[in-house]
């Protein structure tokens, strides 16, 4: 039998090395764009509170990376483009609204909306990212303040921890009365998960919101593929909120 006491010591030695995660299964998270990359992002919200009411927008930026610098050993990308796309489907306290932007001649759209949203159709937008996917220097987007929150449309990248990590990493975020907690879900086949758990608290509107929801982002460089996040809103009900970054539009007569 002591022939094969060596290889039970080796076969101990590998389930062991099994059960303990090495370094190397740390990652370190950050985003990295080509000059020229360009993209449609889409950010959709749907809300509908307990009365049946709804609320069903969609803002569309075509953007463009121009500009790369470092600074403080970290990379800031200079993002400029437009507002390219405008839906909307209200109903809201017995006032029904429709508009989409891609169908200008539909007989059933909203005449009060349009006098609101033609001018910006095309408005110009630009930020800085940096490769922590943390915004900055945001101008453009106030134009959008009357059919959503325009810090709630720069929320598409999670801000990334400064050091490696591994599965299972949690870190805070704070901005304002918002308090946010990631987690690092998984990291499988060139993508990462990375849920996220939202509380707002809306002191003067004596209200508060819980979103919860994963982001999937490219493992190789930190850009994100899909972010899908749900909740409530104690004054307006249930609220869906994605994020997809390759949006197509879609074709006349099919907008939802």
């Amino acid at each position: 039998m002591k022939k094969f006491v060596p290889a039970l010591v080796l076969l101990a030695f590998i389930l062991q090395g099994c059960n303990n995660k090495p370094e190397d299964d740390k990652m370190l998270l950050r985003v990295s764009y080509d000059k020229g990359f360009t993209q449609n992002l889409a950010y959709t919200i749907g809300i509908k509170t307990p009365a049946g009411d709804y609320v069903n927008e969609r803002i569309v930026l075509s953007l463009k990376m121009v500009s790369a610098k470092e600074r403080d050993g970290h990379k800031y990308y200079t993002f400029k483009g437009q507002i390219s796309e405008l839906f909307f489907d209200i109903n809201m306290a017995g006032q029904k609204h429709f508009y989409d932007s891609t169908q200008k001649d539909a007989k059933n759209q909203s005449e009060v909306v349009a006098r609101e949203v033609t001018p910006i159709i095309k408005a110009p937008v630009s930020f800085v990212m940096s490769d922590r996917g943390i915004i900055t220097d945001a101008e453009g987007f106030e134009v959008l303040g009357n059919f959503t929150s325009p810090s709630d449309i720069l929320k598409f990248q999670v801000p990334l921890p400064e050091e490696e990590v591994p599965v299972g990493y949690m870190w805070k975020d704070s901005l304002d009365y918002t308090k946010t907690t990631y987690k690092v879900m998984s990291a499988k086949g060139g993508k990462v998960t990375i849920g996220m758990s939202s509380i707002n608290t809306m002191r003067a509107m004596k209200a508060n919101s819980n979103i919860e929801g994963d982001y999937i982002l490219k493992q190789s460089n930190g850009q994100l593929i899909k972010a899908d996040l749900a909740g409530k809103r104690s004054k307006e009900g249930v609220i869906t909120v994605t994020f997809d970054p390759q949006y197509k539009r879609k074709a006349a007569g099919n907008s939802k």
